[in-house]
Parts: structure tokens; sequence; C-alpha cells
């Protein structure tokens, strides 16, 4: 079944007839809807994946919390933080706890959305959290701050990586040279 050929915001019975007999069995393991949520998020399919999470849900399959993270960047992939970052306030109510993946895809969504303040505040947030920012959550800083205008603070930030034992790659200096650029 290809899901990615459904129509733009289709309806969760119409995800269900696609699947057909994959529905019927509902046997698949967890893995197996990661991995379709996977490629509905590289194909910047964040309506089908929505829907593909109600039909799991209705059919009682636990929703694990990589489902999640997928679908909240497919709407990051897909440019739509604001439903990106209500998804991931969800998490928990759902009693799925965020992991970094999750939060990387919340950060990386503010800043293909122009948010760097949220971006922001959601990098300073991480820590008391218990998730601690990784190389990618870095990077997606810097650049939100990069591309809100903020050189100074996306500098401030790009320097601050050494010391906590994040080693910058070439994102993080293509972020710094943009930065650079603009003060």
């Amino acid at each position: 079944a290809n899901l990615c050929l459904l129509g733009k915001n289709p309806l969760a019975n119409t995800v269900q007839n696609q699947l057909g007999q994959i529905l019927r069995d509902w046997n698949q393991p967890s893995w197996w809807w990661t991995a379709v949520l996977s490629q509905l998020r590289h194909h910047k399919r964040p309506d089908i994946s929505v829907r593909l999470l109600e039909v799991m849900t209705n059919a009682c399959v636990d929703l694990t919390i990589y489902h999640l993270s997928s679908v909240v960047s497919a709407f990051e992939r897909a440019g739509q933080w604001q439903q990106a970052l209500g998804l991931f306030a969800a998490m928990p109510s759902m009693k799925l706890i965020p992991n970094v993946v999750s939060w990387n895809a919340s950060v990386s969504a503010c800043e293909k959305g122009g948010q760097w303040q949220r971006a922001l505040s959601l990098f300073a947030e991480m820590p008391s959290k218990k998730v601690y920012p990784n190389v990618i959550t870095w990077n997606a800083t810097v650049s939100a701050c990069e591309k809100g205008g903020q050189w100074q603070q996306a500098l401030r930030l790009f320097s601050r990586m050494p010391l906590k034992q994040i080693c910058p790659d070439v994102f993080s200096w293509s972020a710094a040279v943009s930065a650079c650029e603009k003060g």
C-alpha cells in the first residue's frame, strides 16, 4: 500500500482502506509502523501520518515515542511548526516522554518556521527534562538564531559547543559562517 499517493488531508477511513489486509491482521511489530511513519516523514506527509496514528489508536496499537517523533518530524519537514509543537506538547498526556529525537524535531521545526525564540526556549528547557542537546539540537538552535537575524546569539551558542563536549560539524560551521556574514 502506497500511502504517499493519497491526496491532501485524507480521512482516517481512506488510510485504513488503503492499508487493506495489513490492518486486518494488526500483528505487525512496532518497528514496522515506525518504518511506515518514517517513510511518510521522508515524503513530507504529516497529514497521512496523523491519520495513521488515528487508525493505529483505534486498533489498539500501542503508540511509542518513535511513532510520535516521526510525525513531529514530518510536520517539521513540511514546514508546519505549530502542528509539530502541538504534537510534541501532547506527548506527556499520551504517557510518552519526549526523547532527544522528539526535541530535535521540535527545535528544527522552530528553526524552519523562523521561530528562533521558541527554538532557544526549547533548547534551554531540555536539561531540566533530563534530555541533553546533541550536535543536531545545537545546530538547529544556532541556525534558528542565525536565520532570525540573531547573529550574536548564534555565535555565542556556537562558541559554547566545545565547552559542552559537542564537536561542531560541517552544519555547525556553516551556520556560524552565515551568522558572521550577517554581523
